[in-house]
């Protein structure tokens, strides 16, 4: 029997790719540059202004983006970007979510790395617009919290956003978890035809090109793992934008690889073999393997955090599963249903003080049931210091005078109107579901 070698990409498609590539639909035209003379902000705290013409929730459309700050080395003048709204649900509400990538001048779809705000290069950041956060810093509290745990998380930095001349309330601007922000080594993997299609789709100026565009680059993934064996690898990054990863067998499908992205290495086993064992492994196995397989540090500091937040979106999605450095371990992100936080239409308490969800989480459930005793020393070691009372409420107290004292609240609310509940009265009852919160799971952990 004859067998054909494989080919990485066939003779067939690539003349199909250059057919489509010479008939192909006009791409978007990059905005003019809009005139700059550096306004001053309305208050301490940074504005940043975005101009488009467009604006998409799953593709990025040219725009600019500019800083003004009383700090000159904050200012930054008109600058090229690639921006979309993406997410789940933010893409909804009429206060916006800016995602954008800096874009070089002499193309706006390849991305370029700068400096904002005294925050590390980078090229994909986030304007965080806590719609539906009545005190608007959630995210930013738990992100400065669990940072006196671990590695800094990608804190934010509280600014105004004005958009095409409009202005859009307070916002916090935050960078995304990438490769090289977790400090993941770069692969020599990487498919040039697919990035040219990935970047088509959003030159394209027309969604059938658009649809065209990404189909390809589906069909070029497709192919590419056909031809392609499984294997491990030493580091990978998953990122959950859905509720259901609860780490059960069927929960694979929920879970996002970013890195290396499935158009450079398609075929991974990492995910299926780390769910095979936390579902099938032996109670034994479990106890003795856990803390080769997940690093013992960051895994119990995760956990007892979301006891601390009560971590209700945050258990079964909404948090990031990376390897390096030889283990797996949990990165939090997407945190504004946490410390009492309420439906923003009915006022209706979403995180409350005395919930206890961890068991629908079988990886958490398994090192509850089996580990503890690690889990009970590790809070009561955090209790004494970072997980304190007095801790807690003065992150609470001071991220509350920064937005209160810059007039940040009142500019808020004058644009988008006033929350269920003043924010003073909001941050008073969160400081009582904070004890209540304390001295519930106090007593939860010393059951286990």
């Amino acid at each position: 029997m004859l067998v054909s070698k494989p080919m990485k990409y066939p003779v067939t498609l690539a003349l199909i790719c250059a057919a489509i590539l010479a008939v192909h639909i006009p791409k978007q035209i990059v905005p003019e540059k809009p005139n700059w003379n550096d306004p001053k902000p309305a208050s301490d705290i940074p504005t940043i202004f975005v101009w488009t013409e467009k604006f998409e929730r799953n593709f990025r459309t040219p725009g600019w983006i500019a800083v003004s700050s009383n700090l000159k080395s904050e200012q930054l003048a008109p600058s090229l970007i690639g921006v979309k709204s993406g997410g789940n649900t933010a893409h909804k509400y009429p206060k916006k979510r800016f995602h954008f990538q800096f874009g070089k001048e002499s193309s706006w779809v390849k991305s370029l790395d700068r400096n904002l705000l005294g925050m590390a290069s980078d090229d994909d950041w986030i304007l965080d617009p806590a719609y539906r956060d009545g005190l608007l810093f959630r995210n930013q509290v738990n992100k400065i919290i669990y940072s006196k745990l671990e590695e800094p998380l990608l804190l934010g930095r509280l600014v105004d956003v004005v958009w095409n001349g409009e202005y859009q309330g307070v916002y916090y601007l935050t960078q995304r978890y990438e490769r090289k922000n977790l400090g993941l080594k770069k692969t020599n993997s990487s498919s040039p035809l697919i990035d040219y299609f990935e970047d088509l789709s959003d030159e394209s100026r027309l969604q059938f090109a658009k649809d065209t565009d990404r189909n390809i680059v589906r069909f070029l993934t497709w192919l590419k793992s056909v031809l392609s064996r499984s294997i491990e690898l030493d580091e990978v990054y998953y990122k959950v934008r859905l509720l259901g990863a609860d780490f059960s067998k069927k929960s694979e499908r929920v879970f996002e690889r970013r890195y290396p992205k499935v158009g450079e290495i398609p075929n991974v086993s990492n995910l299926s073999e780390l769910l095979a064992w936390v579902n099938e492994s032996k109670d034994e196995e479990f106890k003795s393997q856990i803390w080769e397989i997940f690093d013992q540090g960051r895994l119990l500091n995760y956990l007892c955090f979301l006891f601390l937040n009560s971590g209700a979106d945050n258990v079964k999605g909404n948090y990031v599963l990376v390897k390096r450095n030889g283990k797996y371990e949990f990165l939090p992100w997407d945190l504004d249903n946490t410390f009492r936080s309420i439906n923003y239409k009915n006022g209706k308490v979403q995180a409350v003080w005395d919930k206890w969800g961890f068991d629908s989480n079988v990886l958490f459930r398994r090192l509850l049931q089996l580990k503890g005793q690690d889990l009970r020393e590790n809070w009561m070691k955090l209790r004494t210091d970072v997980f304190s009372e007095d801790e807690i409420l003065k992150v609470l107290q001071s991220e509350f005078d920064q937005l209160n004292l810059s007039g940040a609240y009142d500019r808020n609310n004058k644009r988008w109107g006033l929350p269920l509940l003043p924010q003073s009265d909001e941050l008073d009852l969160v400081k009582a579901w904070v004890k209540k919160r304390l001295s519930f799971v106090d007593k939860k952990v010393m059951e286990l």
